[in-house]
């Protein structure tokens, strides 16, 4: 269950969700803050069948208000799909397999601060960059990555890339 919609392409389908851990439960109240165990997941179904083809899952602990699970719809491009869970774990895959090719996690990364509902700006791909709202230490708010390597790039390009301008 969480709040990312779906991600259709190639006659795949790709969606997030989290479950808790065995004896966790949600707080009584949506808006505290307490930890709260389990796993977020990313899932990639045939679109015909409904066939599981691969799922990607990891250990997730929620410290957010809302801990009913990820927020961001995966971004598919070509042979690679981008998914951010709620705590801000960011994973690139290769959408034939599931295979993970590189992964951040902006609150170890970045030092970012994390957000009262959790990580909910989807990433966005612009050319050979992979963009995220990170909310970072030393200014990063925004970072673009290598979108095959996960290579953190230079936040100048992007800001003037936005504003139609060529690199310095």
């Amino acid at each position: 269950m969480g709040y990312s919609g779906p991600a259709v392409s190639d006659g795949k389908i790709y969606f997030a969700d989290r479950s808790l851990a065995k004896g966790a439960a949600n707080p009584n109240s949506p808006f505290e803050r307490a930890e709260v165990t389990g796993n977020e997941r990313l899932l990639c179904l045939d679109e015909k069948t409904g066939k599981t083809l691969w799922a990607h899952s990891y250990d997730s602990n929620y410290r957010i208000s809302y801990a009913a699970g990820p927020r961001c719809t995966p971004t598919v491009d070509g042979e690679l799909v981008y998914f951010l869970g709620a705590m801000g774990d960011l994973w690139c895959l290769e959408t034939k397999s599931g295979k993970v090719v590189w992964e951040k996690h902006f609150l170890k990364d970045f030092k970012a601060q994390l957000p009262v509902w959790g990580f909910a700006s989807h990433p966005l791909v612009d050319g050979d960059k992979l963009i995220c709202y990170v909310g970072g230490d030393e200014g990063r708010t925004v970072v673009a990555f290598d979108k095959k390597t996960g290579k953190e790039l230079d936040t100048r390009q992007i800001s003037l890339a936005f504003m139609g301008k060529d690199n310095p």
